[in-house]
């Protein structure tokens, strides 16, 4: 009888039976591409505001302000002046205006001040000629190309300066011999700014009499409450965690009630 004992009805049943195959690959196909595409479309999604909040910034500008209006640091504020302490306790400064940024800018003295206001920590407005010395014109800088910052400070007229900068940190160290009647003073300054956000870390600022080897005045900052190490990572990274948790889970929720 050979392999197909009815041939003809074989034969006349092949196209329906292909036609039946192929609806079956086809429909089978454009589940499995609709359901590549909806993933792709949630990670697509996901990568989008991650790259908006985060890196966005960096292709806009080479520099961009890592602080808000608003934003509030902690300071322990000593001055002290021939030996007597004229400054000891704990201010608030609130940024009030970031300028606008271009990154046309091409040396310090050009990167416009962060305006702030300062207050004692129950609120009452602070009130002194100058806590903070005029040689300290920043009390932020911009972040992002830290690198091209270090080069504008590089140009500075500074008899005696050096650079600071690690993982975290970021800030410049000069001293200067000044010529005052008979009497040679050294002043120097020390600022150091934290990279995160670039607003002020530590201050120092001396006036030292050389002759006498007499402090004439000493002003120190330091900055409260930094986070660095795991906790400031944690800190950086709760933001896109959580958007991918919630992704996550919209996802898994989508493959189980999508209709079968």
């Amino acid at each position: 009888m050979g392999v197909f004992p009815h041939y003809p009805s074989f034969i006349a049943g092949l196209p329906e039976a292909l036609f039946c195959a192929n609806r079956i690959l086809s429909d089978r196909l454009f589940d499995m591409t609709r359901e590549i595409t909806k993933n792709y479309l949630v990670i697509g999604i996901f990568l989008v505001v991650i790259l908006h909040s985060y890196a966005f910034p960096v292709v806009a500008l080479r520099h961009w302000w890592g602080i808000e209006e608003g934003d509030e640091y902690e300071f322990e504020l000593y001055v002290e002046s021939s030996g007597h302490i004229k400054i000891d306790y704990r201010v608030m400064l609130r940024v009030i205006n970031t300028p606008n940024l271009t990154d046309t800018f091409s040396s310090i003295s050009r990167i416009p001040l962060v305006e702030v206001e300062q207050s004692f920590l129950n609120g009452t407005e602070l009130i002194l000629d100058e806590p903070w010395n005029k040689a300290l014109e920043h009390l932020a800088y911009p972040v992002g190309d830290w690198w091209l910052l270090s080069t504008y400070i590089e140009q500075e007229d500074m008899v005696d300066y050096e650079l600071i900068e690690d993982s975290d940190f970021w800030g410049y160290e000069w001293r200067n011999i000044l010529r005052i009647s008979l009497t040679n003073i050294e002043a120097s300054l020390r600022a150091v700014y934290l990279k995160d956000d670039g607003f002020l870390s530590h201050y120092v600022y001396k006036l030292f009499d050389t002759g006498t080897n007499e402090t004439l005045e000493y002003r120190e900052a330091s900055r409260m409450n930094i986070q660095l190490g795991i906790e400031r990572v944690l800190t950086i990274l709760a933001p896109p965690l959580t958007i991918a948790v919630v992704a996550l889970v919209v996802l898994l929720a989508a493959k189980r009630y999508r209709p079968r």
